[in-house]
């Protein structure tokens, strides 16, 4: 007879504020550029992290700590998630008075585990049509932008007042 011996993963939720030695099962659900603040030359890297129940946490990686944790944190993976920092997120960016925030820092450890959880990442995406999209351009905000090239004609050299000759 073998004893399998489960090992238990705290949920997000039952991670408490300032709480250490805990690990969690977490899924990538979004990772942002890295991009300095506006009110700071700190660069910062947001991500969205879900629980395999579907509980979801804000985290940031900030500064020499971005490289450290570039290819380690990939989109749709799922990892074991050990001793983030974890503070109230700050007032302008919760939704919830409750709401906590994850630091991914040198003291975090992460393994990467092979397991789907497609079921419980949200498949929402914003629709944006291609002539709408000058609205959103500004030096402040970076969009992401997935497109489909349907037609592809011959290259033509055009003249613009701006930047002179140019091929299309």
């Amino acid at each position: 007879m073998s004893l399998v011996i489960k090992k238990k993963y705290t949920l997000i939720p039952e991670v408490a504020k300032d709480e250490t030695d805990w690990t969690a099962k977490v899924i990538v659900a979004e990772k942002a550029m890295p991009h300095a603040s506006l009110r700071s030359p700190t660069k910062h890297q947001g991500l969205l992290l879900i629980d395999p129940e579907g509980n979801k946490i804000h985290a940031s990686i900030y500064s020499n700590n971005i490289p450290t944790f570039e290819h380690k944190l990939q989109m749709t993976r799922t990892y074991l998630l050990s001793n983030a920092t974890v503070k109230d997120a700050k007032a302008e960016f919760r939704q919830r008075d409750d709401e906590l925030h994850w630091t991914i820092n040198t003291k975090t450890t992460l393994q990467e585990i092979y397991e789907n959880h497609d079921d419980v990442l949200p498949s929402v995406y914003n629709f944006t049509p291609f002539t709408e999209i000058q609205s959103f351009m500004d030096r402040f905000t970076e969009i992401n932008v997935l497109a489909v090239v349907i037609d592809i004609r011959p290259q033509r050299k055009v003249q613009t007042p701006i930047s002179g000759a140019s091929t299309i």
